[in-house]
């Protein structure tokens, strides 16, 4: 059984992700504060962990080309899994919403295109290998910012959509620095937030082969996400309004009827 986007196999693993977040949600939704938040923060932490895993696994591979100075952690997606506990844990801070906004946005978008849309080298594997992990915590990627979002963490609004990419922007600044001294005196290959090639990724190669440059050739695709996250922004509050609603409702219909504010509270939600 061969793990590859699209097939029977990655579709049923994927789902399976989702579904545990599902239920950590609702086995969480109902618990104090201090119970989620700890709880949230051991989630972030074992995203953490187990790219750390996968990293090690395939460095320390002899069949794999996967040099440790091309894979620090300065990818954007290893950067989102280093950053969700501390974004879960603190509850104060400037630079909290912004952090928590660029998790859920462009950390989501992300974590999903790697997702669908990986390099070649992660298709085609067996399912119980060690590669499963890129879909795992990929798809953790996706799912814990949510989770920070419905357990109350984090509330979206359109006006973090500027935020996020603003932030996502600013720290891809700092890492392409970074790159550029790693490339001049370590490795002259290493390519983070893969600046300098698309390595495989099917959307980013249509971008280089139009433009060529490295680097800049990732500018259209800040204007090209715009509307992924606006799509995120409004599908997260649509069904945010229809559990809502479904929750009001089955509260009204379990009321006793001398309950006045419930009733009045869930005409309000309907209105």
């Amino acid at each position: 059984m061969l793990m590859t986007p699209g097939t029977p196999l990655w579709v049923a693993f994927i789902a399976s992700i989702f579904a545990l977040a599902v239920t950590a949600h609702y086995l969480l939704r109902g618990r104090s504060f201090q119970t989620k938040r700890v709880a949230l923060t051991i989630i972030g932490l074992s995203t953490w962990g187990l790219s750390t895993l996968f990293t090690f696994n395939r460095i320390l591979d002899p069949n794999v080309y996967f040099p440790f100075t091309q894979n620090l952690p300065l990818h954007f997606c290893t950067l989102v899994q280093i950053l969700l506990a501390p974004a879960i844990w603190f509850q104060r801070g400037r630079l909290l919403r912004p952090l928590r906004a660029m998790l859920f946005y462009p950390g989501v978008a992300a974590g999903f295109l790697a997702m669908v849309s990986p390099d070649i080298q992660y298709t085609g594997q067996a399912f119980l290998s060690m590669n499963t992990l890129f879909y795992a915590v990929h798809a953790l990627n996706v799912s814990v910012p949510i989770l920070m979002a419905t357990l109350g963490f984090y509330r979206p609004t359109k006006r973090d959509i500027p935020l996020a990419l603003a932030t996502f922007t600013a720290m891809a600044m700092v890492v392409f620095v970074i790159t550029l001294g790693v490339r001049a005196w370590i490795d002259p290959l290493a390519n983070f937030y893969y600046f300098f090639d698309p390595a495989g990724s099917p959307l980013l190669e249509l971008l280089y082969n139009a433009i060529g440059i490295p680097m800049l050739y990732q500018v259209p695709f800040l204007a090209l996400i715009v509307p992924v996250l606006f799509f995120q922004y409004f599908a997260y509050n649509g069904v945010s309004r229809v559990l809502g609603l479904a929750s009001w409702r089955k509260r009204l219909a379990q009321a006793p009827l001398n309950q006045g504010p419930v009733i009045e509270q869930a005409a309000v939600v309907t209105a």
